[in-house]
Parts: structure tokens; C-alpha cells; sequence
């Protein structure tokens, strides 16, 4: 498959200036973290090249058909990735359901090993933590901090 990417000088120079323009208006910086494209930055960039085309020498249809398909399997994969974490987070908090009273072995948040009992969980958005009672105090875990888990 052949896809058309011939474009004069001017008509480079235009659509990076568009593209600018687009960038600049939605306040959108490049995050050196990511290495692909995301879902908004593709419809962007194929509604620039279909507004950019030759009237005279149009994408074909094939060409455009399998964007669109590549468009279409990058939406599946983002809601698959959404349903992994969903996934991770939930099994998450069914280990932490499954620590509690028990005695666990962790690593604290100032890197020193501990021991002490599961006596609640705090759960928010973000994570899973443990209250751990450690002889008479009570102190927080990650559960990813858990080494151990004894009866």
C-alpha cells in the first residue's frame, strides 16, 4: 500500500503552521514520556492532511480505509488499557480485603522491615493502603510494600 506523501514546499510550510496554530490553541506539549501517538493527536493530524490533500489527486479510498482502521484499533487498545487497570486496581484491593487481621511482613516508607497487624485498609483513587499495628503504634503499608502475609 502507497500512501501519498508528496507535498510541495508551501503546502509543508502551511500545514506546520497549522499544526502549530492547533498545538498552541489547545496548549498541548509534546511529553518527551511518551514515545507514540495518542487518539487526539492522530484525528488531529489526519484531519490536516484530508484538509491538505490535492483536490486533483485525492487519497484513495484504501488509503483512507485503512487510517481509519488503524484509528479504530488504537480506540480498542486504549479501552483495553483502561480495563487492565481497572483490573490491576481491583485486584488490588481484593489482596488488601485478604490481609486483613493477618500479620504481614513490609517494608516501611523509610525502607526499614516491619511487622505488625493488618487492622483496616484506606482505599482512594489512586491506591491501596494498609493500617498496620506495629506493638503499639499504627502505622501505613502500600500493599505493594507487603513481603509476607502469615496466618
Amino acid at each position: 500500500m502507497q500512501l501519498n506523501t508528496q507535498m510541495s514546499f508551501e503546502q509543508t510550510k502551511s500545514l506546520q503552521k497549522e499544526m502549530g496554530a492547533v498545538n498552541l490553541a489547545n496548549k498541548y506539549k509534546r511529553d518527551p514520556a511518551k514515545e507514540g501517538m495518542g487518539r487526539d493527536e492522530f484525528l488531529k493530524l489526519l484531519t490536516v492532511q484530508m484538509s491538505h490533500q490535492d483536490p486533483l489527486s485525492p487519497m484513495e479510498n484504501k488509503e483512507f480505509i485503512a487510517q481509519m482502521a488503524q484509528f479504530s484499533s488504537l480506540e480498542q487498545m486504549t479501552h483495553m488499557n483502561k480495563s487492565l487497570e481497572s483490573m490491576k486496581a481491583s485486584y488490588t484491593q481484593n489482596n488488601a480485603y485478604g490481609m486483613l487481621g493477618r500479620t504481614v511482613d513490609f517494608i516501611s516508607e523509610s525502607g526499614t522491615p516491619m511487622k505488625g497487624e493488618v487492622t483496616s485498609l484506606l482505599i482512594d483513587e489512586d491506591s491501596v493502603k494498609l493500617n498496620v499495628k506495629v506493638g503499639a503504634m499504627t502505622t501505613t503499608a502500600k500493599v505493594e510494600d507487603v513481603l509476607a502475609v502469615h496466618k
